[in-house]
């Protein structure tokens, strides 16, 4: 089936697309290019009663503000770094304070809070949506500008498969989810 696109709204002046994608067998997936948000995947249960198995928000808005970071991409790095401050190769760098003096799922604005370009793809037994986002030196105090993409591909046979590639010009941590 086609992919579908339609235009969702408004982030820091960028459009956020929603694509739809779907399978052969009725699975239905949709997300956005914000955050690399899955608003939805309608997969079959026990029964082969299509279902959303996926926790998310009825709007934009809600994906904006999105603090448990349902449904998105988390990064440059998911989890806490204690104390906003990590060592990498001999250097002591600072990173943004987001939870109390910690930092927490990138900072701010964190992969999980930016328009990534997007592009969909349709093969003879799978489509999906690449997404791409550069977060440039000294971002959230990351060291290295960093071109990320994320893939999602929805096949025929039911799989949903998520691919994480990067590339940084300097020594960086990468540890998305």
């Amino acid at each position: 089936m086609p992919i579908e696109k339609e235009n969702y709204g408004l982030a820091d002046g960028q459009t956020v697309y929603l694509y739809l994608l779907s399978n052969r067998n009725g699975m239905k997936m949709t997300c956005l290019n914000y955050g690399c948000a899955i608003t939805s995947l309608f997969t079959p249960d026990r029964r082969g009663n299509y279902e959303n198995v996926i926790l998310g928000f009825a709007d934009l808005a809600g994906y904006q503000e999105n603090v448990p970071c349902a449904g998105v991409v988390v990064g440059r790095v998911a989890g806490r770094i204690r104390e906003a401050a990590f060592e990498l190769a001999g250097t002591t760098y600072r990173v943004t304070a987001n939870s109390g003096r910690h930092h927490l799922h990138g900072g701010h604005p964190g992969f999980s809070h930016v328009v990534w370009q997007s592009e969909s793809f349709q093969q003879q037994d799978r489509c999906g949506v690449r997404f791409a986002y550069t977060s440039p030196d000294g971002e959230a105090g990351y060291p290295g500008t960093l071109a990320a993409q994320v893939t999602y591909t929805l096949t025929d046979t039911g799989e949903l498969i998520i691919e994480y590639q990067a590339q940084s010009d300097k020594d960086t941590l990468f540890v998305p989810t």
